[in-house]
């Protein structure tokens, strides 16, 4: 029996996201490590003598730079081999490395800055454009305890990196006090958790809410002015210039609360997230235009969060290389491989604001914008709205 399989049309199973979304932030990381490394071992020793010579050139023998090491001599053994085959193959396999690099870094994005820096420090958009949020008394602690941490455990890093550069003791000692507050109010934190999640217990020995005990101001005044203060003073100037804590206006989020109750029968406030997925399914549903659109914006915060994470795990990759093998610093100009991380950690932070404005501003702004078009438009399109104009 003949089959029909050549008939069909075989589709290539990448598109623009496996390129943009995984090989580019995978590129990214890789390079950005290999540079590290290359002037880790470019870079000529410095020396006075020939006695400092040798004892320079065993230094640099010992500084370990496993990834520019494997990378050249696998290009030694291909050079040498001078087989297309073999050749495809090394190249085959480089590619397949930076693909599993770009969805590790797409994981590791996803987890802590959509699960942790943006759902647990503030809300996720749908939520904070529709006042959909829970009331600021059961969240601020959460909340500021976790605004507070992304701050404070990257000023840490960054003050142990300088430390590492120049071990000055004032360095040293700010370092380890951070260190120590992180730890004290992490540990508040979970005691307050503990506390707020035994409300059998609490009620069943009339003990009052957290909001009630007489230590609430203090606790307020350590997580919301102390721990997550400055974080919060800092990224309020930038909130303002890009528009990305302003939900919609009261006349827009009446309108849509009507037409997603008309279209799903649900009311908004406790349907939770579905507030966002089934507007994100109408319009896939409704409209090949729009849902390009959506799917254009989607792409781009999800390539600007992963691009952000490549260069961050880039800078922790040359922290912790320095931190561990000192004998790096000894190289002579050593400023550029000390100013390498603080440049991948500024490139960073660069694209996780971009990641954020791109997330608030156009993705979850248009998801709601094109539901209410569709809407009208199908009013108007049934003579429901007819009297109106």
């Amino acid at each position: 029996m003949e089959t029909e399989i050549g008939k069909d049309k075989i589709k290539i199973p990448i598109n623009a996201y496996d390129i943009f979304g995984y090989f580019l932030p995978g590129v990214v990381l890789v390079i950005a490590i290999l540079s590290f490394e290359f002037w880790v071992n470019y870079q000529p020793v410095e020396a006075k003598t020939n006695s400092q010579v040798v004892l320079n050139e065993v230094k640099k023998s010992e500084v370990h730079i496993p990834a520019y090491t494997a990378i050249k001599a696998m290009a030694k053994i291909v050079l040498s081999k001078k087989d297309w085959v073999f050749s495809a193959s090394f190249f085959g396999i480089i590619l397949m490395i930076i693909y599993v690099c770009g969805h590790i870094i797409s994981s590791v994005s996803s987890f802590f800055i959509d699960r942790g820096l943006v759902l647990k420090g503030y809300a996720y958009p749908y939520q904070t454009l529709l006042d959909l949020d829970e009331p600021i008394r059961k969240t601020w602690a959460t909340r500021s305890y976790y605004r507070g941490l992304f701050f404070w455990i990257n000023v840490y890093l960054l003050i142990r990196y300088c430390n590492t550069l120049s071990p000055l003791a004032v360095l040293k000692i700010t370092a380890s006090y951070i260190g120590y507050t992180i730890i004290f109010v992490t540990i508040i934190k979970i005691l307050l958790s503990i506390y707020i999640s035994n409300r059998s217990v609490r009620k069943r020995l009339n003990i009052p809410s957290y909001y009630k005990i007489p230590a609430y101001y203090f606790l307020e005044f350590l997580f919301k002015n102390l721990f997550a203060g400055f974080y919060d003073v800092v990224t309020s100037f930038i909130s303002r210039f890009i528009n990305t804590r302003q939900s919609f206006d009261i006349e827009f989020k009446k309108s849509f609360s009507e037409m997603y109750k008309k279209q799903f029968a649900l009311h908004s406030r406790p349907s939770d997230s579905n507030n966002y997925w089934l507007p994100v399914c109408y319009i896939a549903d409704k409209s090949q235009i729009l849902n390009s659109m959506m799917a254009y914006w989607l792409h781009m915060y999800s390539y600007a969060r992963n691009i952000a994470t490549a260069f961050y795990l880039a800078f922790l990759y040359c922290f912790i290389s320095i931190f561990t093998q000192p004998t790096i610093l000894e190289i002579k100009q050593a400023y550029v491989i000390e100013y390498l991380p603080i440049i991948f950690f500024c490139i960073s932070l660069i694209m996780l604001q971009r990641y954020y404005y791109l997330y608030f501003s156009y993705y979850s702004k248009f998801i709601y914008r094109a539901f209410h078009y569709l809407q009208v438009k199908k009013d108007v399109e049934n003579g429901y709205l007819m009297d109106d104009v």
